[in-house]
C-alpha cells in the first residue's frame, strides 16, 4: 500500500516508512500506525526514524511517551510488539492510549482521543 506524504495517519510497512522525507530543518514530524493504536513514528530532521507509544497518565493528566527503537534496528513486528507490551502494561496502571481525532494532523498538534479501558494492542494482520 502506498502512503500519500500528506497524511500523518497511515498503516505502517517497510516501503512506506523507507520512504518518509526527513523533518524540516529543527522540526520533528510523527505518524501515527493505524494497525497499532498508540505506536508513534517521529522522523527528525536528520532522518533518523524512531518508536514509541503515546498514552495518557489519569493521575498527571498528561500524555506519556516510551520510546520503542529505531528504524530500521528494530523491525516493524517488533516494535508493534513492544508497542502491546507497553499499552497493556500501562493500562493495568490505568493509563489509556491516545489516538489523534483527525487522520490528517500530527499527534502533537491536535486533540487527542482516549481508547476506553480494555484489550489495548496492534490489529493483527
Amino acid at each position: 500500500m502506498s502512503h500519500n506524504p500528506g497524511n500523518k495517519t497511515f498503516p505502517f510497512s517497510a516501503t512506506a516508512i523507507d520512504a518518509l522525507p526527513p523533518a524540516a530543518a529543527g522540526r520533528r514530524d510523527e505518524y501515527c500506525d493505524t494497525r497499532c493504536p498508540g505506536l508513534v513514528l517521529r522522523v527528525t530532521s536528520t532522518g533518523a526514524k524512531s518508536f514509541s507509544v503515546v498514552t495518557w497518565n489519569p493521575k498527571r493528566k498528561t500524555p506519556e511517551r516510551k520510546a520503542l527503537g529505531f528504524w530500521p534496528k528494530v523491525a516493524l513486528d517488533e516494535v508493534r510488539r513492544r508497542a502491546r507490551i507497553a499499552a497493556h502494561f500501562r493500562a493495568a496502571r490505568g493509563a489509556r492510549i491516545l489516538i489523534p481525532t483527525t487522520f490528517v494532523a500530527s499527534i502533537m498538534s491536535t486533540g487527542f482521543t482516549q481508547v476506553l479501558p480494555g484489550r489495548p494492542g496492534c490489529l493483527p494482520g
